[in-house]
């Protein structure tokens, strides 16, 4: 046990784990070396790894990824978030509908697609989880938060006008 100002770290063992874990209690809790002590922890507040330290559950859970639309020319453009959108193949009849989009089917581009449905995201968070990422996203006119699972590894392109050229002799060595 260790005092800290109107509380006290004290070190646990919990079964089933080699190391012990630092847990911070009131002063006023009367606990002494060797009491046992039962511990609540919060679902939203527990993270599973793998053996290779991946996160294996997001931390917050994926979005439904629904979206009111109305369908025109035979459910072969939709209007959504106030944006009309062409499609290559026909999502059924006229009129209002319901879309979902699955958090795996989304790509990440730098442009636009020429067709089918092109959205533009702000990212809020991210979860990295083992070869992919959820991103929690936000969608101007949609009032929930939007997720995508994406994966970890992308190309990156360069301008070459904004790769900054150091010339050797410049560099300092680190002794």
């Amino acid at each position: 046990m260790v005092p800290l100002n109107e509380n006290l770290g004290i070190f646990v063992h919990v079964y089933g784990i080699e190391e012990r874990i630092a847990l911070y209690v009131p002063k006023a809790s009367n606990l002494v070396v060797g009491d046992s002590v039962t511990v609540y922890i919060h679902p939203e507040d527990i993270i599973l790894y793998d053996e290779k330290m991946n996160r294996l559950l997001a931390r917050i859970p994926l979005s439904e990824n629904r979206f009111d639309v109305t369908l025109s020319n035979e459910g072969k453009d939709v209007l959504l978030l106030g944006k009309s959108h062409k499609l290559p193949t026909s999502l059924g009849s006229n009129g209002p509908a319901q879309i979902k989009i699955l958090p795996t089917n989304i790509q990440m581009a730098k442009k636009h697609a020429k067709s089918g449905l092109s959205l533009k995201a702000l990212i809020l968070d991210a979860d990295p989880l083992g070869d992919e990422t959820v991103i929690y996203c936000k969608l101007k006119g949609y009032t929930e938060y939007f997720t995508a699972v994406v994966n970890r590894e992308f190309d990156m392109h360069l301008n070459p006008q904004a790769v900054l050229f150091i010339p050797y002799e410049n560099i300092v060595k680190a002794a």
